[in-house]
């Protein structure tokens, strides 16, 4: 029974372990967006000025 429980536990490390990579991908994935809205934001700026202009 310890032993089944200890595999248990095991799982569940590397279950926790495999979330802990999933949730640093998706802050990866925030920061490309918040990125690309940077640089459309930017583009905007640049196409107000030429309208402007």
């Amino acid at each position: 029974a310890l032993v089944v429980a200890a595999a248990s536990v095991e799982a569940e490390v590397a279950a926790l372990g495999a979330a802990g990579a999933s949730v640093e991908a998706e802050l990866g994935a925030l920061v490309v967006a918040a990125a690309s809205v940077e640089a459309e934001v930017a583009a905007l700026g640049a196409a107000g000025a030429s309208v402007e202009a």
